[in-house]
């Protein structure tokens, strides 16, 4: 996430945080339980002092948003609806949007924005390419409406309202709860693409997947080892510039960048356990296939959003 991206999440956070004057270390706490589970979830209310909102376009981010009174006026990359009390919109991912109160009366709306990794986490890598990345990509499906009043709709509010619920009170074990639900959501959201989708956006991307998976596979195994584009397209016995074209397409990251991310992801995962905590830093990093450690912290910095020493205090209780 760069640092307009950033910015972005923390602006959205002051919006739909409900006590107004919260102090800027609450907002950078959430931030913090955004990078943790990356969910921003809330209710807002348009009115005569604030008749519009700016969603910004955040990069493998889609939105929910049901209005629970009122109407209002969506415009989406230049495309307008209107979406009323008891309808829901769902956009997707890199999409600015713009929401207004309709006819001058008060809309009072839930808003849930979800990155990808909130559903398949960082690591589930071969899932997330068949059944994330694809239905992301489809640009032609701006925005869908869908109604309480029918049973998907009503499954989506529901489980919206859950997600709301227990990002508030935050019980133990709540990150589970809010991961099982955006699980049952995104699986609705798929189903309806996939059968409203024309076939050819979705077939396209079916080479690039599979090779993408083989490749991932490829990563998995040898991660510890020397990896290079070469190693990488020579497992799919393609040329190099089409082995980056295929990750570009299906993960919006180079071979490189995907070998080095994974690698952070597991040092992240040593660091996790009590006992990967006790380890050095400079081990854990040549452990997972860094022989540099200064570009093993600032890559570390850049994919989990601090240092690996801040990282490791997290887990000390």
């Amino acid at each position: 996430m760069n640092r307009d991206e950033k910015n972005d999440v923390i602006g959205l956070l002051e919006i739909l945080n409900v006590d107004k004057n919260k102090q800027a270390k609450d907002v950078a706490d959430e931030y913090d339980n955004w990078m943790r589970l990356p969910i921003v979830a809330g209710n807002h209310t348009l009115s005569e002092s604030e008749k519009s909102l700016t969603l910004p376009a955040i990069r493998k981010c889609f939105t929910l948003v049901f209005v629970n009174r009122g109407a209002i006026e969506v415009t989406v990359e230049g495309k307008k609806g209107l979406v009323s009390a008891g309808y829901g919109i769902g956009i997707t991912s890199d999409t600015k949007t713009t929401i207004t109160v309709s006819d001058s009366s008060e809309a009072n709306v839930d808003i849930l924005v979800f990155n990808v990794a909130a559903i398949f986490s960082y690591g589930t890598t071969v899932i997330s390419v068949k059944y994330g990345m694809p239905y992301l990509n489809i640009k032609n499906h701006g925005f869908e409406s869908f109604s309480i009043t029918r049973e998907v709709g009503a499954e989506i509010h529901k489980g919206m309202k859950s997600i709301m619920q227990y990002s508030k009170e935050r019980p133990y074990g709540y990150e589970l709860i809010i991961k099982a639900r955006m699980c049952e959501i995104w699986y609705l959201i798929v189903r309806a693409f996939h059968a409203e989708a024309p076939n050819k956006v979705l077939n396209n991307t079916r080479k690039d997947e599979y090779r993408v998976k083989a490749a991932l596979e490829y990563i998995e195994k040898h991660y510890t080892e020397p990896i290079t584009l070469e190693d990488i397209a020579g497992e799919l016995n393609i040329c190099k510039s089409e082995c980056c074209r295929c990750f570009g397409r299906v993960l919006e990251l180079s071979p490189i960048e995907a070998v080095v991310r994974y690698r952070i992801y597991k040092a992240a995962a040593v660091f996790d356990d009590s006992e990967g905590r006790k380890k050095e830093i400079a081990s854990v990093a040549i452990s997972v296939g860094f022989n540099n450690i200064s570009y093993f912290n600032k890559m570390f910095k850049k994919y989990v959003g601090v240092t690996p020493s801040e990282y490791k205090k997290r887990g000390v209780s």
